[in-house]
């Protein structure tokens, strides 16, 4: 049997690693947020062709919208947390022809930053940006929170055992 003293050990000890856990995974999502958030236009792959197929779908519960050029192997991808593509499903028909700029990461759909069509922007590129902008803020705040939780839950704890001490003294 574990004693009291040897259980608020291990315990202590698989806060410790299960908050680093977290604290590294926050991390990495920070960095790929911020590098997600540094694409430029001038480093990504840019291509012109027409239409065979755009529509919303799915896949995994979160809508999509999905784009397929002519003479180009890959579907498009452009992702949106409202869901809402009507301005590019009004704008973006099959049969015409645009300029699309993505990712040159290989994927089974490749993301896309932006959409032209006839020298005219139907999504831009600041759009794509700000996603990440917002989702790396939100990364910085889970760190700031589980930094200032622990130390908080360690102070508190301290504080209570000193109390709890002069009190049995």
């Amino acid at each position: 049997m574990i004693n009291r003293r040897r259980r608020a050990q291990i315990k202590k000890v698989l806060d410790w690693v299960g908050t680093s856990i977290a604290l590294i995974a926050l991390s990495l999502g920070l960095f790929g947020s911020i590098a997600g958030a540094a694409n430029d236009l001038d480093q990504a792959i840019t291509y012109t062709g027409r239409v065979e197929d755009s529509r919303v779908l799915s896949p995994k519960g979160k809508s999509n919208f999905f784009l397929k050029l002519d003479g180009l192997d890959t579907r498009l991808r452009c992702y949106r947390a409202s869901g809402n593509y009507s301005d590019i499903i009004d704008n973006v028909q099959v049969g015409d022809i645009v300029t699309v700029y993505y990712s040159n990461h290989q994927d089974t759909s490749l993301e896309v930053y932006q959409i032209e069509k006839n020298g005219r922007v139907i999504l831009n590129h600041s759009e794509f940006r700000t996603k990440w902008v917002v989702c790396s803020i939100i990364i910085f705040v889970g760190i700031i929170w589980i930094v200032a939780s622990s130390y908080i839950k360690q102070s508190v704890l301290r504080w209570i055992k000193v109390f709890l001490t002069k009190l049995s003294s």
